[in-house]
């Protein structure tokens, strides 16, 4: 009897490992992305020119950047300001985060680099 408790017992360890094990590897990447740093190539900076704002976004060719409460915006003399100070039309590096859903780029940093 006791050889027996010992086969089946080590079963159910093995079966519940395996089944834990299954479960982490196919569980969702999602649930484990929260401090995950954005890989390298889905940042990007460019030099633009802003054609237009609103409330929360800016447009460049007409393809809208999504502006957050953490988007840092430089004025000429590198004084930071407000998405409301912005003045456009305005030629700008822009350094931005790609997201794949939804396609609108969140911008991480604007530098006016000249005025219209």
């Amino acid at each position: 009897m006791h050889k027996r408790v010992r086969r089946y017992g080590f079963r159910s360890i093995a079966l519940g490992t395996a089944i834990i094990l299954f479960l982490l590897i196919s569980a969702p990447a999602a649930l484990f992305a929260g401090n995950v740093p954005v890989p390298p190539e889905m940042k990007g900076s460019s030099i633009v020119t802003i054609q237009a704002k609103g409330k929360d976004v800016i447009f460049v060719n007409e393809r809208p950047f999504i502006i957050t409460e953490k988007t840092v915006i430089w004025d000429l003399s590198g004084q930071e300001i407000d998405l409301s100070e912005l003045v456009i039309p305005c030629e700008a590096e822009i350094k931005y985060r790609l997201r794949p859903h939804p396609e609108d780029p969140v911008c991480l940093e604007i530098k006016v680099k000249s005025m219209y």
